[in-house]
């Protein structure tokens, strides 16, 4: 129940960055994460089309780790979702 909560939790976070990130460049900020980058020149305003995409697929992936191991990928996108809210 632990991990189902966790992944449910980077689920709606990773929502949250795309969210806050559209924030964060319409106020004039820039996206740090050069992946991040390449998406949104390339798609432009579908660029968080692949980035849900690969989020799921991460999901999927994830529900085979241990609760441990997941709990670090949460932590992860929550700081990155706190960083792009404080900004």
């Amino acid at each position: 129940m632990t991990k189902l909560i966790l992944l449910l939790t980077f689920v709606v976070l990773q929502v949250a960055d795309v969210f806050t990130t559209r924030q964060v460049l319409a106020a004039g900020g820039w996206e740090a994460n050069p992946v991040a980058a390449w998406a949104m020149t390339t798609f432009g305003p579908w660029w968080a089309v692949p980035k849900l995409a690969l989020m799921l697929a991460c999901v999927l992936v994830m529900t085979r780790w241990r609760t441990r191991y997941v709990a670090p990928a949460v932590a992860l996108i929550a700081v990155v979702v706190l960083n792009n809210a404080i900004q």
